[in-house]
């Protein structure tokens, strides 16, 4: 079977087969000889950087540049179209931030704030901490919270302390917009103060870097000093207590005294008065700097209950093996025990935590549990 033009030339043939279906006659022009021949496009950057699977121009450049492969050419020397929309959608990505280079030039022009969750409750029950740092000095001032709702009185808290010590009124709050900052309550009072709201981009939180970045440093940090002195990770919020001190000169004017200062965690012994069993002194874990006074509180995790201590005798860097002597009639033993000396700021919140049962009612129970009489070995509490 043949078809051919009128003046008789033949066009292609064809074999009839048994099924009486025709097959054209020929063999297939193998693609690798005539790809650049069947193409309709021109041979330009534009066209290899899709063939190469969208691959940036400098690479598809330096391929032709440097003879890296072969069968690549060019016939066009147009320039390529700026902008690829498929390239858009699959390669896009945000553009990186710029440090700010404005400073404020006194304390409380500009305070930076930001909530940070701990996923584990503290001792006292918190779940939040809220900072509020101050730009001039980058005062860090930390406050815990339990719920997130309860920033607002944490503003008011530091708005009362902030602007009566350092005699200066806030003029800008910068935040990231959350909800805990955005209640009615918050944007009235800040509205009658005349304090000007920043609000960064949500889901932006490189806007505001200078909280973002003091919340990351102290959980650092909190994570170091527990993981340090061994107790349980409900004490973080007394290790922030004890963790938050500087920058310290620009807000107060003076250098500030160091001298103080133990490692968290460390062993002191603390004076016990009026006992009727001979108990002269207790070994403690220091676990908070306290500030004004010696006087502090503690806490024995055979009660969990807090024990009031304000004669703070000896101290020492090292994180040892703490002990209580007990001493009555001929009997003497050691007992282990843990104790927590908290912040004097929440000494008096605390007067309702005192143990119902007496000293020495609890060292009777503890000198018959390690009695050699009862059988039992002297146990040990860490």
């Amino acid at each position: 079977m043949s078809f051919q033009q009128p003046a008789g030339n033949t066009l292609f043939t064809a074999t009839i087969s048994d099924s009486n279906a025709a097959f054209l006659d020929g063999t297939t022009v193998p693609l690798a000889e005539c790809a650049s021949a069947a193409t309709t496009l021109p041979l330009d950057l534009d066209l290899w950087h899709r063939r190469l699977a969208h691959h940036h121009f400098e690479g598809v450049k330096n391929l032709l540049k440097k003879k890296l492969v072969t069968g690549m050419t060019l016939n066009s020397s147009a320039a390529p179209d700026p902008i690829c929309e498929p390239c858009l959608a699959g390669k896009m990505h945000a553009n990186p931030f710029p440090s700010s280079e404005w400073r404020a030039t006194r304390p409380l022009e500009l305070v930076h704030s930001d909530a940070h969750q701990v996923p584990y409750p503290s001792f006292s029950g918190y779940r939040y901490w809220v900072t509020f740092i101050d730009d001039y000095s980058r005062f860090r001032f930390v406050l815990l919270i339990k719920a997130k709702s309860d920033i607002f009185d944490a503003f008011k808290q530091f708005k009362a302390y902030a602007e009566n010590q350092s005699e200066h009124k806030i003029k800008i709050l910068r935040d990231d917009k959350g909800g805990e900052y955005m209640s009615n309550a918050f944007t009235k009072n800040t509205t009658n103060c005349g304090i000007e709201r920043q609000h960064t981009v949500r889901a932006r939180p490189q806007q505001n870097g200078v909280a973002e970045r003091a919340n990351r440093v102290l959980s650092e940090r909190l994570t170091t000093m527990l993981d340090k002195s061994g107790l349980a990770k409900a004490f973080w919020g007394e290790a922030l207590g004890a963790l938050v001190h500087t920058p310290y000169q620009l807000w107060n004017g003076t250098k500030p005294d160091v001298s103080h200062l133990r490692v968290w965690g460390c062993t002191a012994y603390v004076h016990i008065q009026k006992l009727v069993l001979v108990l002269k002194w207790r070994s403690v874990s220091l676990l908070a700097t306290l500030r004004a006074t010696r006087a502090g509180n503690s806490t024995t995790p055979l009660r969990r209950r807090l024990l009031s201590q304000r004669e703070l005798t000896l101290m020492r860097d090292t994180s040892l093996c703490l002990s209580v002597l007990y001493q009555p009639l001929s009997l003497l033993r050691v007992q282990k025990l843990r104790i927590l000396l908290l912040p004097l700021q929440q000494r008096d919140t605390r007067a309702d935590l005192l143990p119902k049962a007496t000293i020495r009612g609890l060292a009777l129970t503890i000198l018959r549990s390690l009695h050699p009489l009862s059988g039992c070995p002297p146990f040990e509490l860490s």
